[in-house]
């Protein structure tokens, strides 16, 4: 049987992706690549991607782009 993270660890790892996150956009400029909007944003692949980020979790996201945005792939959109 499997157990489940706890919740206490569950808030730390979601607090710590949205930290990851935050920090890319405001890497990126934290504002919108065409528009330049400031609200609302969401990180983007230059290139598109062959994967669905949806499929991993959260610390594999966030190492993810990490890699990526050190590779010059990502830049940021409005929704």
């Amino acid at each position: 049987m499997t157990t489940r993270p706890s919740s206490t660890h569950t808030r730390r790892a979601a607090k710590w992706a949205h930290n990851v996150r935050q920090a890319l956009i405001e890497q990126l400029g934290s504002q919108c690549a065409v528009c330049h909007a400031k609200t609302e944003l969401q990180i983007d692949h230059i290139h598109g991607r062959d994967y669905q980020l949806e499929r991993l979790n959260r610390w594999q996201r966030a190492v993810l782009l990490r890699r990526e945005h050190a590779r010059n792939e990502l830049q940021v959109l409005c929704i």
